[in-house]
């Protein structure tokens, strides 16, 4: 399979310290001639785009209630025209009784004149518009200006985070990405546990200051995955780091253990608005199905005859997920629901 055949190399993990002295990415806004005059993806020839670089920070601050903060610094050089679609973004965030916001986006194109001069359009504010996508998820969006064949993009932002949920990181993307890095750094009494899930090589280095612990993952010329006929599984084979923590340690306190086990996460689904209560609600003008199951015995029967009458009367309204937003009596008034 060619996206099997894209991923699979031997993995070749080196651990060091991490030196402040390592060369970093380039500002925002310090764009080099070169990369404008680039024409073509060196290690894939036949890319519409590459990321020139893509490094975030997960930074944990404990003073007063835990927070943490996601930066992420994003560089794209557009080769050919297909590549203009990537122009339009949307930063989704989870906005339920604002545990997440998203803060300091700057955003910007950059392109040579006839000249050779580089020319900056910036992303206005007003031009960044806040959407909400359901009950939980809100995003920002805007679009590029100026974007052609040729063009780099670039934006910037912080997500504020108001609980301990930590973003993975993707390596890789739907086109060649020539750098990526991830950092996380938290304070020695939060245990976190980064799984590289990579089958190409990487770096990682390790540093501790201050009480705090930090960590860093790192990929180069990292191919594009791109996508492929029958396969909907897709970001199950990407270069990825999956974050989670461990434990919470003071050092005038027990520790205490943050892993979850399968009788409390079915506990907190069961006992979810969203989910287990759900299961408990009665659905109403459905007098039609219930005479259809009072000749029915066999049960497979009636699961088919069920999932025929729902198919017949409900519509997907676009959203994952396994929650039932708005909950299943609305879904069932309008004839449209999430997945859940």
């Amino acid at each position: 399979m060619k996206k099997m055949m894209a991923v699979i190399a031997a993995a070749l993990i080196s651990t060091t310290t991490f030196s402040k002295g390592e060369k970093d990415v380039p500002a925002f806004g310090k764009v080099e001639k070169a990369d404008l005059e680039m024409k073509v993806c060196d290690f894939d020839k036949d890319a519409e785009a590459m990321v020139l670089f893509d490094v975030g920070e997960l930074y944990c601050n404990l003073v007063g209630d835990i927070t943490m903060e996601f930066e992420r610094h994003i560089r794209i050089k557009i080769l050919k025209d297909k590549g203009k679609r990537l122009g339009d973004i949307h930063l989704p965030y989870y906005s339920y009784k604002g545990l997440e916001n998203i803060r300091n986006l700057q955003a910007q194109t950059y392109n040579l004149d006839e000249t050779g001069n580089m020319v900056v359009s910036k992303v206005e504010k007003k031009l960044i518009y806040e959407k909400k996508i359901n009950k939980y998820r809100s995003e920002q969006a805007f679009t590029f200006p100026e974007v052609k064949a040729g063009s780099i993009i670039e934006f910037k932002f912080t997500q504020v985070i108001y609980a301990l949920s930590l973003p993975n990181w993707t390596f890789q993307s739907g086109i060649p990405v020539k750098y990526s890095r991830y950092q996380l750094d938290f304070p020695n009494e939060i245990e976190v546990y980064a799984s590289p899930l990579c089958t190409l090589q990487y770096d990682r280095k390790t540093d501790s200051k201050s009480n705090r612990a930090i960590q860093v993952y790192s990929m180069k010329n990292v191919p594009a995955l791109r996508d492929e006929a029958y396969i909907s599984c897709d970001a199950d084979y990407l270069q990825r780091l999956e974050i989670r923590l461990q434990a919470v340690n003071p050092p005038s306190a027990p520790r205490r253990s943050l892993v979850s086990n399968w009788p409390g996460v079915i506990k907190s689904l069961m006992d979810h608005e969203d989910f287990g209560v759900q299961l408990k609600r009665n659905i109403p003008r459905t007098a039609d199905l219930d005479e259809q199951l009072k000749t029915m015995n066999d049960p497979y029967t009636k699961m088919v005859t069920i999932h025929n009458y729902v198919r017949k009367n409900m519509e997907w309204n676009g959203y994952d997920g396994i929650w039932a937003n708005g909950g299943i009596r609305a879904a069932w008034k309008g004839h449209k629901g999430t997945t859940g």
